[in-house]
């Protein structure tokens, strides 16, 4: 049985399920980092997108370019400084993509939480709410929507419903193809801080868990609200992805 892997100088010194750590090896093509704490540059003929960028908190940090990318910036697979490589890529007028923190469920965690029942106004949300869903929308800002991505339409969905009001909503969809799945949540303005963010987040890990799928959680790296609700929820940081495109 493969034991999951744990990035070493992780903050916590959390553990993370081997279907996380693989994905983002195979995410990066090599199981490897460079040794002496710099970059490792990858060049990924599959890749569509410029490049993509993986650090993790034990200060390493993974580089994916595609060979247009790579030829057109000079950048070689290996070790490399990461400073450079910014500076290499921001030179040819690349434009990086707000980063994203990465979260997830550490594996000593994950029993706590299964053995826990799920808050009794935390149900699934159907098209029957779809009323509640948009009155709960209408009122939380875009910049609150765009970054918590949560659809009546996805793949799941829970809410908290209080006295017949949509007061927090959750919804989740596979991430790439894998066993991962990526989940976001939104809460009424005048209804946070009261724990319902925590109670969704750990409501649909565990749901998730149950069914076979690891929770991710993604937030920007400024928006401290919602990495406190991730910690809240018991996930831990893993790294900061960021993703590089063209022009």
């Amino acid at each position: 049985m493969q034991r999951p892997t744990a990035y070493s100088g992780a903050q916590d010194g959390a553990m993370f399920s081997p279907v996380v750590t693989e994905f983002w090896d195979r995410s990066f093509a090599t199981a490897t980092v460079s040794p002496d704490g710099g970059a490792t540059v990858l060049i990924d003929p599959h890749r569509e997108s410029g490049a993509a960028l993986l650090s993790t908190p034990d200060g390493r940090d993974r580089v994916a370019l595609s060979p247009q990318v790579a030829t057109a910036s000079g950048l070689a697979a290996g070790a490399a400084d990461i400073a450079a490589v910014h500076r290499r890529l921001e030179s040819m007028g690349l434009a990086l993509d707000d980063a994203a923190e990465l979260y997830y469920l550490p594996e000593h965690a994950k029993e706590e939480l299964l053995g826990q029942e799920t808050a009794a106004q935390v149900r699934p949300l159907t098209s029957a709410d779809a009323g509640r869903f948009a009155a709960l929308t209408a009122v939380c800002s875009a910049e609150d929507l765009d970054e918590a991505e949560v659809e009546l339409d996805d793949w799941d969905v829970l809410g908290v419903v209080a006295e017949d009001r949509l007061v927090a909503a959750a919804s989740a969809y596979l991430w790439a193809g894998s066993q991962i799945a990526d989940l976001g949540v939104i809460t009424h303005p005048d209804h946070r801080n009261q724990g319902h963010a925590r109670a969704l987040v750990r409501a649909f890990s565990r749901r998730l868990l149950t069914a076979g799928y690891e929770p991710q959680y993604r937030c920007d790296p400024d928006n401290y609200a919602s990495a406190a609700v991730a910690r809240a929820a018991g996930l831990a940081r893993f790294g900061t992805w960021t993703t590089v495109a063209d022009g």
